[in-house]
């Protein structure tokens, strides 16, 4: 018999990369591959549009890069609205910062 296929949804996290002026934002999935990113203003607009681009993986995990530091501002609004993020140390954070390059302005 055929496995039966499997309901839960692939694992995605939304790994953040902060910026003093932006946010860019990369979903990777299970395997580190990049989905998609996006590169955002710091501001009510950018955080918007943050969130809009994670709505495509509602079980995704958020992993900001120093959420305490230099993230904490996101990661205080990712926290009022309900979402729960991972802390990344700077050090750990290498991935996140090349897979960040990948990411173009949007429109």
């Amino acid at each position: 018999m055929p496995a039966a296929a499997s309901s839960t949804p692939p694992r995605v996290v939304i790994a953040i990369d902060p910026h003093k002026a932006s946010w860019t934002a990369v979903a990777v999935d299970n395997r580190l591959q990049p989905l998609a990113a996006i590169r955002v203003e710091v501001n009510r607009d950018g955080y918007r549009q943050l969130l809009r681009f994670a709505g495509r993986w509602s079980h995704a995990v958020w992993a900001v890069e120093g959420a305490t530091g230099l993230g904490a501002t996101l990661t205080s609004r990712l926290a009022a609205d309900g979402v729960d993020v991972v802390d990344v140390p700077a050090k750990l954070a290498r991935r996140v910062r090349m897979l960040s390059s990948w990411a173009r302005p949007q429109d």
